[in-house]
């Protein structure tokens, strides 16, 4: 299997003969390790001083140099977010021989050293994987040599792959022997709003390795599949909606899913608190009369999210947060329409004989936003809804 595995990976991976970027004239090269020790690791750092930091995982055929140049002329400006660019062993300036196993821990080591040496926030770190870059991105997101999945901002995948082998046939379901940086079984640990980016005309790696991997996923958000687009021309060709749709998801789209993911584990649990309490009779026990109209409150506050209207954030005392995530659109599939709530829905009579009833709860007519909903899991298999084809 080792010998396998040697072959697999001197077929596998093509570093570019000459390094891109030049260690002491040009861009900020910092050693997220040891230069001394067993694994040096080394990254390229675009600081322009953002809130955001996007740890970019290159694929192959290029290093760090390259990504680096379309960070610092195109991208930090287009989505507001710093770069930080590992470099693999056996690419740029990095020695060392390339091997699945060490690409993994160069990317844990800059993960490591944008939270523990900068001491960034995991929530400001979007993790982003291009081509062969989404093996170590999603072992980064999955947990992978750590003690659990880190709570990251975002995970974004272009071009992802599915495995090694899976490459030229993305239908194989045996696992064989020597086959690397498989996806395909890491993907469902992921525990970060995930936004899957593939050319549908792909000739390198296939649509359907984006595709398959979104239809695993448990956390992903609407992807954008781009028509006419291939391995290499997204950037080059359709730029401004790949730029548009990661942009937008950086900024709203991550923290709506957080939100949604929050408050379905917030009325999960009220759900079944409540079914405790109806078995243990209520009425008389003021701790548990206290805790039923607290559940009541929650449900109440959900038909309120039900109607999506943005003028109801007063009907309820809700952090701006939670409203936040409720009313956000993912992707730029988001259409602003007309909103008129019937007359017995936005008013709520009280009874006039008692007077210690509190004021009817109004809710005012206003605009809403079309509400993102996820895949449905009865959908023959194939099958993707509520994507963003274009």
């Amino acid at each position: 299997q080792s010998l396998m595995g040697g072959v697999v990976s001197g077929l596998v991976f093509r570093p570019p003969k000459k390094p891109t970027y030049d260690l002491k004239n040009g861009f900020k090269c910092v050693y997220t390790s040891s230069i001394e020790s067993k694994h040096p690791g080394l990254a390229i750092h675009v600081d322009l001083q953002y809130e955001i930091t996007m740890l970019f995982l290159h694929g192959n055929a290029e290093d760090a140099g390259v990504v680096a140049k379309y960070f610092n002329d195109t991208l930090c400006s287009k989505l507001k977010v710093n770069g930080f660019i590992p470099e693999y062993p056996g690419y740029g300036h990095l020695p060392g021989t390339p091997t699945e196993s060490a690409v993994y821990t160069a990317a844990r080591q800059a993960y490591n050293y944008l939270t523990k040496e900068l001491d960034i926030d995991p929530m400001n770190i979007v993790v982003y994987g291009r081509s062969l870059g989404s093996a170590p991105a999603i072992h980064i997101a999955s947990g992978g040599g750590m003690r659990g999945p880190p709570q990251i901002r975002g995970l974004v995948l272009q071009s992802p792959i599915l495995s090694v082998y899976r490459a030229g046939h993305p239908n194989l379901s045996t696992l064989l022997i020597g086959d690397m940086f498989v996806n395909i079984d890491k993907i469902g640990l992921v525990q970060t709003p995930t936004l899957i980016i593939h050319g549908v005309d792909d000739d390198l790696v296939p649509f359907e390795h984006g595709r398959q991997l979104y239809e695993k996923s448990t956390w992903a958000v609407p992807p954008l599949f781009i028509k006419g687009a291939g391995h290499n021309n997204l950037e080059s060709h359709y730029g401004e909606i790949l730029n548009r749709t990661v942009r937008e998801f950086v900024v709203e789209g991550a923290l709506a899913l957080y939100e949604k993911k929050n408050f379905e584990a917030m009325e999960e649990h009220a759900s079944s608190k409540l079914v405790k309490m109806r078995g243990k009779g209520v009425k008389g026990n003021k701790n548990i009369e206290a805790d039923l109209d607290e559940v009541n409150n929650q449900q109440d506050a959900h038909l309120q999210v039900e109607l999506i209207v943005s003028g109801s954030r007063s009907a309820h005392k809700t952090t701006r947060s939670f409203w936040s995530g409720m009313f956000a659109c993912t992707g730029s599939r988001q259409k602003r329409v007309d909103f008129q709530i019937p007359k017995e829905e936005s008013e709520e009579e009280t009874s006039p004989s008692n007077k210690s009833d509190k004021k009817p709860k109004k809710v005012k007519n206003g605009k809403c936003y079309r509400k993102w909903t996820p895949r449905n899991p009865e959908e023959p298999k194939g099958v993707i809804s509520e994507v963003l084809l274009v």
